[in-house]
């Protein structure tokens, strides 16, 4: 601790020098950040095709149940016209 160069060094040490383990870290950092990239990009993708196809769905069910509103108003317009025919010969 006298600062003799044979005393142990305590504390934190920097390096100045670059080795490969430091080069093997930043190249696997740099690979494993453009894979988990890819892989997110590939299921935003993935998600924007579903919602589309399920958006298409809801417009058709949308379409379908119109069409069964205005099957249910003409079959209320019928029921209500053959009511008005069995009075009229109901009443003769």
């Amino acid at each position: 601790m006298n600062g003799t160069p044979n005393s142990p060094q305590h504390g934190i040490r920097f390096d100045k020098q670059i080795n490969v383990g430091h080069l093997l870290t930043v190249g696997t950092l740099v690979v494993t950040l453009v894979a988990g990239w890819v892989k997110l990009d590939a299921r935003q993708t993935t998600l924007e095709q579903l919602q589309a196809r399920q958006q298409g769905t809801i417009d058709a069910i949308g379409s379908n149940l119109q069409q069964m509103i205005r099957f249910e108003e003409r079959l209320t317009y019928y029921d209500r016209r053959i009511d008005a025919l069995e009075r009229r010969i109901g009443a003769k």
